[in-house]
């Protein structure tokens, strides 16, 4: 069962966005976090909000497929005719920033990260003659390519480091796309799972409707058994599980706050085993080690200003 899953708890991150597209200081902003934070949603938002304001956007989003070919992130935007990297490359800058006289051209790219060299020396030179603004986003915990590296060494960009929701707003969120009132012990539960991942939270929220054990009881949401982790989510802890060895988080081994089940492809459990709610607490706080998670212990959420020419910092490995 799909539900709208409405944009929450990010009018100041909007903000910041909007702001660093509309200065004439800066040259973008690096939006970084998590995966499934929602890095991905809110700068398509703002990406649709300067489209409103006359802005030409372009959208990319780069692939691990596409890393082994040059400019394989700007495929759309090169033209065939050329075989010479240079003329490639000027042929890919000209088409990304072509618009009418006086229109402002945003270039937003997706898991930047990802980028091949030779399409991050496209973006580096847009940056260098100011022939649009970059919006790209950066998954923690991955490592960032020196010539990805590049655009902002210089200065001149916004950082905004996007964290999991509080669980004023997980309540929020969940009662605008559940369209009515959540039992305060389900969103705690809910919450102290997902840690505010967005995209955690959608997932089992509707594996667990799908299952009947969310349900709507008389205009009131209540969630009852023991959830199950969908196949989507269960791939993604078992392809991210590498990166913690035997669930254990700083150190220590912990034990699920609940029993939670996990369903993988076909049926089949997942190699995270059952300790699924460790695993997914585990993914979440190895990816917010650079910056403390909005709402852990307090109902007052968080939030980091952006940070103009801060580089990013290199994931320990």
């Amino acid at each position: 069962m799909r539900f709208a899953w409405p944009l929450t708890g990010r009018s100041e991150e909007m903000l910041a966005i909007e702001a660093a597209i509309a200065s004439p200081d800066v040259f973008g902003i690096v939006v970084s976090g998590a995966a499934g934070v929602g890095k991905s949603r809110i700068v398509r938002e703002a990406l649709n909000a300067a489209v409103s304001n006359d802005c030409e956007v372009r959208w990319v989003v780069a692939t691990s497929s596409a890393k082994s070919l040059p400019l394989g992130a700007f495929a759309s935007w090169a033209e065939s005719a050329f075989t010479d990297s240079l003329q490639l490359v000027r042929g890919v800058i000209d088409s990304l920033t072509a618009a009418p006289p006086g229109t402002r051209v945003v270039v937003g790219v997706d898991d930047a990260h990802l980028l091949d060299d030779l399409s991050a020396f496209v973006l580096h030179q847009i940056v260098q003659r100011e022939a649009a603004k970059v919006v790209v986003t950066i998954r923690d915990g991955q490592p960032v390519p020196a010539a990805v590296r590049d655009l902002w060494k210089g200065g001149h960009f916004e950082r905004l480091d996007l964290q999991p929701l509080a669980m004023e707003e997980t309540t929020m969120l969940l009662s605008s796309a559940l369209r009515g009132p959540v039992d305060p012990d389900a969103v705690h539960r809910m919450w102290k799972l997902t840690r505010g991942n967005v995209l955690y939270l959608r997932n089992i929220v509707e594996q667990e409707i799908g299952d009947g054990r969310l349900a709507n009881n008389k205009g009131y949401w209540r969630w009852t058994g023991d959830p199950v982790v969908p196949p989507g989510l269960a791939e993604l802890i078992d392809a991210r599980m590498g990166a913690l060895p035997d669930t254990r988080v700083s150190g220590h081994r912990r034990r699920p706050p609940e029993r939670v089940r996990a369903r993988g492809p076909g049926g089949r459990q997942p190699r995270c085993g059952g300790d699924v709610a460790t695993a997914l607490r585990g993914l979440s706080e190895s990816s917010a080690r650079s910056g403390q998670c909005r709402g852990f212990g307090s109902r007052r959420p968080r939030r980091w200003a952006p940070r103009r020419g801060a580089g990013l910092v290199e994931p320990d490995r």
